[in-house]
């Protein structure tokens, strides 16, 4: 399947989801906060929707955004420079806007709107989160408004960077485990020596490891 081809399934894929929702065209646009004229050319084929469009297709007709993107890497040439950088992995994950919105609306229920969408690899599912940096604990090699995502439930090597739950906290560090490998007793260290070491008690959990880092450009 070549790329054009994939974009003509995606716009009858959104057709068919649209018509059987009842919904128009007009009405679609006004959801998604885009033209008519733009549903038309998506339902076409005749242009790519952006990422976030079709995150909030998705959200507006209750379906998995990953669906409607499968089969799009094998449309895609290693030397098309300019349909690569459309390349869309496996799964797409919410972004926080820092570590504690991510830990209450991941492990205790809150409801925390996402900030935005992250498109992550392969390791990732559709349980997994991102987050943005907000602290200043793990300069340098982490800055403010970078987005870390986080594979949840991975058990983590000694010096991984994890996520975990500290007392009340959602909290970003390098792990260091005990020398019996438990996580009660488990150090969390910060990258930026203003900030102190944290020990894990036996309420505090490692909700997952980090999987992949995306840096803004700083001045």
């Amino acid at each position: 399947m070549v790329f054009e081809e994939f974009m003509v399934s995606l716009g009858h894929r959104m057709r068919q989801i649209r018509e059987r929702r009842g919904i128009n065209q007009t009405e679609l646009a006004r959801l998604i906060d885009v033209s008519k004229q733009t549903v038309s050319q998506w339902e076409l084929g005749r242009m790519p929707p952006q990422l976030i469009n079709i995150i909030r297709f998705a959200k507006v007709m209750s379906v998995d955004p990953t669906e409607l993107l499968r089969g799009l890497d094998d449309t895609i040439g290693e030397s098309d420079k300019s349909v690569r950088r459309l390349r869309v992995t496996e799964c797409i994950v919410p972004v926080y806007a820092n570590e504690d919105d991510a830990l209450g609306a991941v492990c205790e229920g809150t409801k925390k709107e996402p900030i935005r969408f992250f498109a992550a690899d392969r390791r990732h599912t559709n349980k997994d989160f991102a987050f943005e940096i907000t602290t200043r604990s793990m300069l340098d090699k982490f800055k403010l408004g970078d987005i870390v995502s986080i594979i949840q439930k991975a058990d983590p090597e000694p010096g991984q960077f994890v996520f975990a739950k500290a007392g009340d906290q959602g909290v970003f560090r390098r792990y260091i485990p005990t020398k019996a490998g438990t996580h009660v007793g488990a150090r969390l260290l910060a990258l930026n020596s203003m900030f102190p070491e944290l020990t894990m008690g036996e309420a505090d959990s490692i909700i997952g490891v980090m999987g992949s880092h995306s840096s803004i450009v700083h001045d």
